[in-house]
């Protein structure tokens, strides 16, 4: 995952991947979240398995993290506060 904010790593994954991914939260939010506390989730196990192996479970309160973007498989980038 790129150092920066999170708007570095959705930036990272549209230009490098070609992923493109939908924003859940405003460009200036997402500019002002370290990268280093993002991290990409599904809400399951089974779409897990569609980004490879699914190891870790996880399970966070919402006071925990914010949305950041969306993509179209399941996965959510979140950032933990």
């Amino acid at each position: 995952m790129p150092r920066g904010t999170a708007w570095d790593v959705v930036e990272y994954e549209r230009r490098e991947l070609g992923n493109e991914n939908t924003l859940l939260t405003s460009k200036k939010i997402l500019k002002s979240i370290p990268a280093r506390n993002c991290v990409w989730v599904t809400k399951s196990k089974r779409t897990a398995k569609e980004y490879g192996e699914a190891s870790h479970y996880l399970t966070l309160n919402k006071d925990e993290f914010t949305y950041c973007a969306t993509d179209n498989m399941g996965g959510y980038l979140i950032a933990v506060l």
